[in-house]
């Protein structure tokens, strides 16, 4: 059985750290999926409860609408990867 990157505790990290950014942001899920240009919160909300893997491209996305810095999340994964076999 293949495993799921949304089980990882790091990739995990990466969402919290997300949330937070949004939160620290005072921006809500709704509100995120309108600047992306998305119908509904479900999608955010989906990232958020680790039911759905972000994609690069959207990850960065989400980070220039809250003006986070994406490197901090590629770190967290970057770290993760050095200690993966």
């Amino acid at each position: 059985m293949k495993f799921k990157s949304i089980y990882d505790p790091h990739y995990r990290k990466l969402v919290a750290t997300l949330v937070e950014a949004r939160k620290n942001a005072g921006i809500s899920q709704t509100q995120l999926a309108i600047e992306l240009g998305l119908n509904s919160h479900s999608y955010i909300s989906k990232i958020e409860s680790c039911e759905r893997n972000v994609t690069l491209l959207d990850y960065i996305r989400i980070c220039r609408v809250l003006k986070f810095d994406p490197k901090g999340g590629i770190d967290i994964l970057m770290k993760a990867s050095s200690k993966m076999r």
